[in-house]
């Protein structure tokens, strides 16, 4: 039920009825209890987990010791497994990502490097990857979030450019 205090601050609050007989009469005793901050966070969490469905970039939780947590679809897209495949898995494969794990765990954020996974299916994809820690709200480190971005298009432009000059200075050369 949503209430104005009396400072006028609107207010969430779940309210329980509840009939006692006393000395022959029956009497309601309601309590109230503020919920305003739950169902803020609830909506936090709403607007996020959308934004998370939306983005194109593969966005997942680990836990401090690195188990996925969550999964979004484009993650699904990137690496080929379904959140109920991902959910659990342990990421900790490389030791640059053990160390980026144990960094962003000890509440650094990782600005995006470049490195390469593999996918579901075997095959590997180039991706930036950035990592950053969540706090809980007594600041301590709760979980990391991860953020991967498919750059395989741009490695293979930047490969074909470097080809490209390659052959360019033979060619040069050759007129010379």
């Amino acid at each position: 039920v949503q209430h104005q205090a009396k400072d006028g601050r609107q207010v969430c609050v779940e309210s329980r009825q509840q009939l006692i007989e006393t000395d022959g009469e029956i009497l309601i005793l309601e309590t109230n209890h503020d919920i305003t901050e739950r169902k803020r966070a609830e909506g936090d969490n709403a607007r996020m987990a959308a934004v998370a469905a939306a983005a194109h970039d593969a966005l997942f939780g680990v836990t401090l010791d690195g188990r996925i947590e969550a999964w979004n679809p484009a993650a699904e897209r990137l690496f080929g497994y379904t959140a109920a495949e991902a959910i659990g898995q342990h990421i900790s494969e490389h030791d640059e990502q053990k160390n980026s794990l144990r960094r962003a765990g000890a509440g650094e954020a990782i600005a995006p490097y470049q490195t390469r996974r593999l996918r579901k299916d075997g095959s590997a994809v180039e991706v930036s990857v950035s990592l950053g820690p969540v706090k809980a709200p007594d600041g301590s480190i709760m979980a990391i979030s991860v953020a991967m971005h498919d750059i395989s298009d741009r490695k293979e432009w930047e490969a074909r450019q470097r080809l490209m000059t390659r052959e360019l200075a033979h060619r040069v050369k050759n007129s010379f």
